[in-house]
């Protein structure tokens, strides 16, 4: 879990990891420089756990990504779950992901739904795949084909939210060199996603595991609203675009075991060009 100034929320996330049926073996925590009260919070949660937690505090503000990586490599288990600092676990999410890992044992990454809730716990009638568009049926199309995948995530159509996920260890050691996401327009989550979907092991279940909190002061997610566009926005967009094809078309090569990787790569070229000339033509 990775923390910066969490304070109004922390106390339910923490204590929603003590209600699991099957409780986690380690919490490893990663503070960014919180300026609030999370490190006291984080501290009392230690001494009460009935597991393993230990607190990283950064020696200076790494960012989200960065920080969420860093948290990951200091991860001893085999199995990792990521976690947001202001959302709540339901008790089934450990136990309902750990027997799907087991029953799938080649699967790399698994996301789940998630139920949205505002900051007075009041729950949303739609769940966080409603607002992202991403359905039941294209979650199948995903488990059965992960180039569908592959191709949605690597031009920005990113469905997986981090604090919905777990990953094998395994398959980090894959994600590694970690390209600069930012200037590639990727979060973590969307890379270890293209990782494992890269792999053919990237799935999904409906079943929602969380309640994920949206709210104006959260550091990722949909509370963070919607960029407008400009022209210097939009040079911005072809940009990455560019540097992002770039960066894919080295990347496959380096890395053998790519689904689908010479279909793809042509994809991924036309793909580029139609969709710049077409946002080029509505601006």
């Amino acid at each position: 879990m990775c923390t910066y100034n969490g304070g109004e929320f922390l106390h339910k996330q923490l204590y929603s990891f003590l209600s699991q049926t099957k409780l986690p073996d380690e919490l490893i925590i990663c503070d960014d420089r919180s300026s609030d009260n999370t490190l006291t919070i984080l501290e009392e949660f230690k001494t009460i756990a009935p597991f393993k937690v230990e607190i990283y505090i950064n020696n200076r503000n790494l960012g989200a990504r960065a920080n969420f990586f860093q948290a990951i490599d200091f991860c001893n288990g085999d199995l990792i779950f990521l976690a947001d600092q202001d959302d709540i676990w339901m008790p089934h999410k450990i136990m309902t992901f750990f027997n799907y890992f087991e029953s799938h044992p080649n699967c790399l990454m698994l996301f789940s739904n998630a139920k949205m809730i505002n900051i007075s716990d009041l729950e949303s009638t739609k769940t966080i795949w409603d607002a992202f568009g991403y359905t039941i049926e294209m979650s199948n199309s995903w488990n059965v084909n992960n180039t569908l995948s592959l191709k949605s995530m690597v031009f920005g159509k990113n469905y997986i939210t981090g604090a919905c996920s777990a990953i094998k260890k395994q398959l980090i050691e894959f994600s590694k060199p970690t390209p600069d996401l930012e200037s590639l327009d990727l979060w973590h989550d969307a890379w270890l996603g293209i990782c494992a979907a890269a792999l053919g092991e990237l799935r999904s279940i409906s079943e929602p595991c969380i309640f994920y909190r949206i709210h104006e002061q959260q550091q990722l997610g949909l509370g963070q609203g919607k960029p407008t566009t400009t022209k210097r926005s939009l040079e911005d967009h072809i940009n990455k675009r560019l540097q992002k094809a770039r960066f894919f078309l080295l990347w496959s090569f380096k890395n053998r075991s790519m689904v689908g990787k010479l279909s793809l790569l042509l994809f991924l070229l036309r793909k580029l060009f139609v969709n710049a000339i077409r946002k080029i033509v509505r601006f």
